[in-house]
């Protein structure tokens, strides 16, 4: 499906006048230091600050990455939608889907990504989700591309998955725990889903070994990809490993996508890859683009109110976002495939 134009994106907001301003003003809040905020006030409300966060930028995430949300290895001569495309393919792969396999994908955005594996492998793929707009428009997309008998979608949370133990042959998320206030949770709930011998793909956000927590630039830094992205806080690869160790999965195979990545996976932010009408929204020029037409669509009210300042919390985390893997301090891109033992 093309990606919209800003002004469909805008002509499909139903919300109520003044809501996406009260829910900008409410987000905020949580990373206002000088009113006290805190990570603990962040991680004791990360359903409400993800869904608050979500429910104003899911619009600007279709117009400028179109329905997967998501980085991935970038190839000189790469496009845009090829790059995501062709690492969901390696995600099928990694975790053997194969038809007829029952597949959840755990925070699932719009379900992009769940789509491309289930056309991909046949396998029945159920998206998972605490945001009651984007299971809208998943099921909404599902039904106009046709794969609406492969892909099906639940109001939910990863947390909590409401689904009968052993159900799921596969179960992957695909950059979502990074909202969860406690990953453990996560991690024991997939594996209480999981069949046994069923496979779990994890790609996830996480500090790499350079980032010092008393150094100002990367503090600052990664204060900007939390507050851009609805995120209680990052941990270490190594801790969300033990994390998931903890649950009772065993490894298959860890690792880091940026090092089978030619280019950095900031590119697309950067405008160092290949340029495309899909690409060009999401780069530096691209995003004060966007920017300034929002400026003006809400001077003439057909943005509501509100809008501007959404964008600039994705210009927040952009900025972040680059600056991190200029430092070396963040990856996008940690992995790990798991399995639920055989009893």
């Amino acid at each position: 499906m093309q990606a919209p134009r800003l002004t469909e994106v805008l002509q499909q907001d139903v919300r109520p006048p003044g809501e996406v301003s009260d829910t900008i003003d409410s987000y905020l809040r949580y990373y206002d230091e000088k009113k006290g905020s805190k990570v603990a006030d962040r991680r004791q409300n990360a359903v409400d600050l993800t869904t608050k966060f979500y429910n104003v930028v899911t619009d600007f995430y279709e117009y400028g990455w179109g329905q997967s949300f998501h980085f991935n290895p970038v190839r000189k001569g790469d496009s845009f939608r090829d790059a995501q495309t062709t690492h969901q393919h390696r995600l099928a792969l990694m975790g053997r889907i194969g038809a007829g396999m029952r597949v959840l994908d755990a925070g699932c955005g719009v379900g992009g990504p769940g789509r491309e594996i289930a056309a991909l492998s046949q396998a029945r793929v159920t998206g998972l989700n605490i945001n009651r707009y984007q299971i809208q428009r998943a099921r909404m997309i599902s039904k106009t591309e046709g794969l609406d008998h492969l892909c099906d979608y639940v109001e939910g949370s990863y947390s909590d998955i409401p689904f009968e133990d052993a159900t799921f042959d596969r179960v992957f998320t695909l950059e979502s725990i990074c909202h969860a206030e406690d990953k453990s949770k996560v991690f024991s709930e997939i594996y209480r889903v999981l069949k046994p011998g069923g496979y779990y793909m994890c790609h996830y956000w996480a500090l790499t070994d350079k980032y010092d927590g008393t150094n100002s630039e990367h503090k600052e830094a990664i204060r900007q990809i939390l507050e851009g992205n609805a995120l209680p806080e990052l941990s270490p690869v190594s801790v969300i490993q033990q994390q998931a160790l903890d649950s009772g999965l065993t490894f298959l195979e860890t690792g880091d996508f940026i090092d089978i990545s030619p280019l950095p996976w900031s590119s697309f932010l950067q405008s160092t890859g290949t340029v495309s009408l899909q690409s060009f929204r999401s780069t530096w020029l691209g995003r004060q683009v966007t920017h300034a037409m929002l400026l003006v669509l809400e001077a003439i009210r057909v943005a509501p109110k509100g809008a501007v300042r959404a964008h600039q919390v994705l210009q927040t985390a952009a900025t972040g976002l680059v600056r991190s893997n200029q430092l070396g301090i963040f990856t996008p891109m940690a992995y790990f495939v798991a399995q639920k033992p055989v009893a």
